[in-house]
């Protein structure tokens, strides 16, 4: 996604598939940080394969129309339950918060992620893939 401030210039979905991911960079407990690197660079480098203007060293950032660079990120939105989808979609997230959210993810079991009430049921064991794909 790019966004100027708060207007989104534009945005692209990627299929990476956070489920195969998820088997083959498993987190059942705090994330082991050079498992997480692995994921890291497989993620950038599929994106590398699939983002225009890119290599197989990783994005360089999907450039709008004007030549500005974006950013993504997906998943779920950590946030108070019950958790309404007004409250989710459209909402922004600035790098810093999913940088600071991601930290806080990584230091969780599965099982001490499965008990957030702001996360989805059946959603602990891809939140941390899903971070990056």
């Amino acid at each position: 996604m790019l966004s100027e401030g708060d207007a989104i210039r534009s945005m692209i979905s990627l299929r990476l598939g956070v489920v195969p991911l998820a088997e083959r960079f498993p987190f059942p407990g705090i994330a082991d940080p050079k498992l997480y690197r692995e994921l890291y660079d497989e993620v950038r480098r599929r994106l590398g394969l699939e983002l225009p203007g890119s290599d197989s060293l990783g994005p360089r950032r999907a450039p709008d129309r004007d030549g500005r660079n974006g950013d993504g990120a997906g998943g779920a939105r950590p946030g108070p339950p019950p958790l309404r989808s007004d409250r989710v979609q459209g909402h922004v997230l600035s790098r810093a918060t999913v940088e600071r959210l991601l930290g806080r993810l990584c230091g969780l079991s599965v099982g001490e992620r499965a008990e957030l009430p702001c996360l989805e049921p059946g959603r602990a064991d891809l939140i941390i893939p899903g971070r990056r794909s």
